[in-house]
């Protein structure tokens, strides 16, 4: 989830079931947030934030967040840098679900100084 964008989950019918992690802005080490991932489409504001994981790989996440689940009960003594290490695999693992952004190449230089003031904005 991003901390920029508001977020809202109704269930209209049926029931769910799944995970979600949340974590603190101190849990993230510097590393993450320079990290490739901290600029993709996952953290901007202006993309959809919700993905649906298709039936085959919804075991898989499932087993990471099992297993972060499991870490955090542990008394490792590194356990929490583990557990950074499942965030960032489930991160990965969500780009792969997150459409590919269209590439636009604005037609001005004027259109494109907007373009990157919008993009700073989110």
């Amino acid at each position: 989830m991003n901390p920029q964008v508001a977020y809202s989950w109704q269930q209209h019918a049926g029931s769910a079931a799944g995970y979600a992690c949340l974590f603190t802005e101190e849990f993230m080490t510097q590393a993450f947030k320079t990290a490739s991932v901290a600029g993709s489409s996952l953290f901007r504001a202006s993309i959809t934030q919700v993905l649906f994981p298709l039936p085959e790989l919804v075991g898989r996440l499932s087993g990471l967040f099992e297993q972060l689940l499991e870490e955090l009960q542990s008394s490792h003594m590194h356990k929490y840098d583990l557990v950074r290490n499942y965030l960032q695999l489930l991160i990965h693992e969500s780009l792969k679900l997150a459409p590919v952004p269209e590439f636009h190449q604005p037609a001005t230089s004027a259109a494109h100084l907007n373009a990157r003031f919008l993009e700073l904005l989110d």
